[in-house]
């Protein structure tokens, strides 16, 4: 068991970017990602799942869109972190209120985040510690890219779970565990087009889901 986490961790860290190795202090170590809860099987089925053509409020949409004609921007219908990091907001759905605790590495968020460090009760991040920002809960991440890949990963997240409050927005909540967990495990995301994202353009595709409507990458 030991040997084959030790391998997963060796295998992470060779393709890791250079931010990520260069022992930059605010750098946050991909090899304190527990991946138990997270199969190959399982990314490979939720990346299989065709994306919606919605210009740029799909990763592909939003990578070919630099490169081809393009169509008017959309907004894509998202809320900003801003927005769900306010807890007890009078306009939160319930079922938010209900599980701003909950560990973020649970179902309710991204099952297998291990490592990451906030307020919960033994120490562990809560979805609303990681909606919320750098400066509030650094989920021992410091103020990294990746950071914001969870911060607005996670309000992706609610995003697709809560149309009440984010009618149309175009990712279902597969996809975001998808694109946040892919891009924690291996410092890229790959689009069912092909193209590569790194952890940057990740961030920036997600804030066009919100109130940044752009094109990438």
């Amino acid at each position: 068991m030991d040997q084959d986490k030790r391998s997963i961790e060796q295998q992470q860290g060779a393709g890791a970017p250079a931010s990520a190795k260069s022992g930059d202090p605010k750098s946050w170590s991909r090899r304190r990602f527990g991946v138990g809860a997270v199969s190959a099987s399982v990314i490979m089925s939720l990346h299989a799942q065709p994306l919606k053509a919605a210009a740029n409020c799909t990763p592909s949409g939003w990578v070919s869109g630099n490169t081809s004609l393009h169509q008017e921007l959309e907004e894509c219908g998202g809320r900003t972190p801003g927005y769900w990091q306010n807890d007890n907001h009078p306009h939160h759905p319930q079922g938010w209120r209900e599980t701003y605790y909950e560990a973020l590495n649970s179902n309710h968020g991204f099952p297998g985040l291990n490592g990451l460090t906030g307020s919960g009760t033994n120490g562990e991040a809560t979805l609303l510690d990681a909606v919320s920002g750098p400066g509030r809960q650094d989920l021992g991440m410091g103020d990294s890219t990746l950071r914001q890949v969870v911060r607005f990963g996670t309000a992706a997240l609610l995003n697709a779970r809560y149309p009440s409050v984010s009618p149309g927005y175009p990712l279902s909540e597969s996809e975001v565990v998808d694109i946040v967990t892919q891009t924690l495990m291996a410092g890229e995301y790959v689009t069912s087009s092909g193209d590569v994202l790194d952890e940057e353009q990740v961030h920036r595709f997600l804030a066009n889901t919100m109130d940044s409507p752009s094109w990438g990458p």
